[in-house]
């Protein structure tokens, strides 16, 4: 009888020894809960007083290091029904930025919501960036100089103790209204005319019944304000174009460079005498511009350096030709001090050993320059490199004008170009 109750006395002290640890797991399952709870409550609250300005402060600072960093001066943010437009200026340190919200933009009562809609406001945004020349050289010179962003803005609040953020305010979204503005821009088929036409019609007859006829508000993007014709053309081989810089230059009586990219290079036979110290070439439409004689080719080789380290503006006299190739792209180049216009070839540092030796082989060709290939002026290592299209250029070689690829604008081979097609390779190989 003992040893049972013994036994009973040992079921019933481990049934309370079961029931306490049943208890004690139960406890804290709900200490746990209970603490998550709080710590989801504390969140909530952190996340109810978060200075909206500073939370979209920083994500404005990281859209425009992305932008930075993929080289454009424009980006947008979207969130859910808000759109934030940002364009980086001149200088790369500064962002300006446009919030608007299209739900609460576009109202029944308003003659001009079509272009306040989401699609519209996104496709417009597109539109002028696309239209954006890209950042001059300076623009990236500064922009090496940037700070780097290296932490995400989440970090940096969740470093501000709760204790420490202000309540939040409440700043109500006011939709924008543009005054002046009292028509849609989109022409109609009565209102497509001739910008020269609508010019002729106006006079003061017809000045008051100008609402349904007048023209478009946006300006003609092929003159600027000042009247002078602008253009996105970079034909170099148009003669007439050049004509027309340079009497345009003469009458306005101002010291305005003229863009290169509507000046003609000069022939092989000028840059055949800079290179090798031949004559001058009359035929060279910048013959004016050279002086009386050709300049050492050493010299041309450092004011060329000198010039690209220090004319990186707008109007710089080095601009892309949008050309590339495995190794390298092209520029078009002017020295400024003697009026030389030619190709320059730039390439990264990787590539740097195979620019010199097709430099070598042009040396190899030299009796075949200005002839059959173009002429090979040397190689320069830039003082500070050159941006292109997400590249870092280190190396220019500077090169004659080769022209345009022949079959490529030939709708037939005749038998006169083949023949010299044939005499070039044979003399290369």
């Amino acid at each position: 009888m003992d040893e049972i109750e013994k036994l009973k006395e040992q079921l019933r002290e481990e049934q309370r020894l079961r029931v306490a640890a049943e208890s004690r797991a139960l406890e804290e399952q709900q200490q746990r809960e209970l603490e998550q709870h709080r710590r989801e409550e504390a969140e909530k609250r952190a996340d109810a007083s978060r200075p909206l300005t500073l939370q979209q402060y920083l994500e404005i600072c990281h859209s425009l290091s992305l932008a930075i960093e993929i080289i454009t001066d424009h980006a947008a943010r979207l969130s859910q029904e808000t759109y934030v437009f940002l364009h980086i200026p001149d200088d790369p340190s500064c962002v300006y930025y446009s919030v608007c919200v299209p739900s609460l933009d576009v109202q029944d009562d308003d003659e001009t919501r079509l272009h306040r809609t989401a699609v519209a406001q996104a496709f417009a945004f597109v539109l002028q960036a696309i239209r954006s020349p890209p950042p001059c050289q300076a623009w990236h010179d500064a922009a090496e100089h940037l700070d780097t962003w290296a932490v995400e803005y989440e970090d940096v609040l969740q470093s501000i103790p709760v204790t420490d953020r202000k309540p939040r305010r409440e700043t109500p979204y006011k939709a924008q209204r543009w005054k002046g503005f009292v028509r849609s821009p989109i022409w109609t088929r009565s209102r497509c005319l001739p910008p020269h036409d609508g010019a002729q019609q106006s006079s003061g007859d017809d000045s008051d019944d100008d609402d349904d006829e007048s023209p478009c508000p946006t300006p003609n993007p092929g003159v600027s304000r000042g009247g002078a014709l602008t253009t996105t053309s970079t034909d170099v081989g148009s003669s007439e174009m050049q004509e027309q810089d340079g009497s345009a230059a003469s009458q306005k009586g101002t010291n305005v460079r003229p863009n290169i990219q509507h000046r003609l290079y000069c022939t092989h036979e000028c840059l055949r005498g800079l290179a090798f110290g031949g004559p001058m070439d009359e035929e060279c439409p910048n013959f004016a511009n050279h002086g009386n004689m050709h300049i050492n080719l050493h010299e041309f080789l450092r004011l060329a350096r000198d010039q690209l380290a220090v004319d990186r503006g707008k109007d710089a006299n080095c601009v892309p030709l949008y050309l590339s190739g495995s190794r390298g792209s092209l520029f078009k180049f002017c020295l400024s001090s003697h009026g030389y216009r030619l190709v320059a070839k730039g390439v990264e540092a990787m590539d740097t050993e195979h620019l010199r030796y097709e430099n070598k082989m042009y040396n190899y060709l030299q009796d075949l320059q200005g002839k059959f290939v173009p002429v090979c002026l040397g190689i320069i290592n830039l003082v500070k490199p050159y941006y292109y299209d997400s590249g870092v250029y280190e190396d220019f070689m500077f090169l004659s004008y080769g022209g345009r690829p022949v079959l490529k604008d030939l709708g037939k081979v005749n038998a006169d170009v083949a023949n010299e097609i044939l005499a070039a390779l044979g003399r290369l190989h």
